[in-house]
């Protein structure tokens, strides 16, 4: 299958409601929900069983009975003009006129088509994705386009967010098809990003970065260079992926964006730091050297909030010096940070200065004897 069949499969899965296309008399393919944007839910119901009952019609064409194909005729002609892949007319009417090829590749169709229903079904079960996603595998590449772009499409859906991390792992392990197909679709995701509005989808690309980290050094290339997009919602969206993964392997593209020109990225890079327990010892000290060197009041306290979450406890005593500044916004977020960090909980600097002079070499002792 080439890049333009890839695209048009991807197309397919990502746009219709459960992978289906019914075309009109006239030939044109679209999905029923595009046709309508007003469709009800009843509609939907039966859009989904007309589905069924052409995976079952499809299934028939296996069988090794002439019943059964006489009976995949009569279902296929109930339900036209209704069909999946735009070759489907083409193979039903060959296999009306007896060929046994046509009738083979329906078959082999139906069986994709049913592994893919076993995604699109709202729950999670493992063992079923296992089966399902390797039967889609072993279909060859048209079965692993299939697989790839109807776990995307799960993906994209904000209403499926209890199988996202399910459908990112069954992503990683479908090998290097999912992670072209998922490299393709973030940079088409990514230019149809604004450039710079405060409030947008981000959970999309969010969820297609979180993919690629998953690939390890795969992915990583694709990650690099949506890190460096010119728009700042891509960046950002880069730096909340990286954070919401845990992933430390990724943190050096944090501590660059650290650095970056707009604040949105900066804040968003200074939050995803303080999620990085996995690399803190690179990630600790980065945020520290970063309230050296910010300017903007808001992701300055998103710095120290980080350094707290992150439970740097090498940063305590740069803490405390934050208490010296006038700003009480700024100074309550470095007590809020020393408390989490330490346990200790004071309402006031002078009290958090005591405690710095006289009992912190104590409670650090204590801290390394555990």
């Amino acid at each position: 299958m080439g890049q333009s069949m890839r695209g048009r499969v991807l197309l397919l899965i990502l746009l219709l409601p459960l992978g289906a296309c019914a075309t009109s008399p006239s030939g044109s393919s679209k999905s029923k929900a595009a046709d309508d944007p007003k469709v009800d839910p009843q509609r939907l119901v039966q859009y989904s069983k007309n589905l069924q009952e052409y995976i079952d019609a499809m299934l028939l064409c296996g069988s090794t009975l002439p019943a059964d194909w006489e009976e995949a005729k009569r279902r296929f002609d109930l339900l036209h003009p209704f069909f999946v892949f735009k070759e489907d007319p083409d193979l039903v009417r060959e296999m009306k006129g007896g060929s046994a090829s046509a009738r083979q590749e329906l078959a082999r169709r139906g069986v994709m088509l049913r592994a893919m229903l076993v995604f699109v079904s709202g729950a999670y079960n493992r063992q079923k994705w296992d089966d399902a996603r390797k039967t889609l595998m072993d279909a060859g590449e048209a079965g692993q386009v299939l697989l790839c772009t109807t776990l995307l499409k799960i993906l994209l859906n904000g209403q499926t967010q209890e199988l996202w991390p399910h459908v990112r792992f069954t992503l990683v392990e479908s090998g290097p098809m999912a992670l072209e197909t998922t490299v393709g679709l973030a940079k088409e995701v990514a230019d149809r990003t604004p450039a710079d509005t405060a409030v947008f989808a981000m959970d999309d690309l969010v969820q297609l970065y979180m993919v690629l980290i998953a690939f390890g050094d795969g992915g990583r290339p694709a990650l690099e260079e949506h890190a460096r997009s010119p728009k700042l919602n891509v960046r950002r969206s880069v730096a909340r992926a990286i954070g919401d993964s845990k992933d430390g392997s990724a943190v050096q593209i944090l501590i660059r964006l650290q650095e970056d020109p707009e604040w949105m990225v900066r804040m968003a890079a200074a939050s995803a730091l303080g999620q990085m327990s996995s690399a803190r010892a690179t990630a600790g000290p980065a945020l520290v050297a970063r309230l050296g060197k910010e300017r903007d009041g808001l992701v300055y306290r998103t710095t120290l909030r980080s350094i707290g979450d992150l439970l740097y406890a090498d940063a305590v005593p740069d803490l405390i010096k934050v208490l010296e500044v006038p700003s009480r916004e700024t100074a309550e977020k470095a007590m809020e940070a020393l408390y989490i960090i330490t346990g200790e909980k004071f309402l006031r600097r002078e009290l958090w200065v005591e405690w710095y002079q006289t009992r912190y070499a104590d409670w650090k002792k204590r801290r390394a004897a555990r």
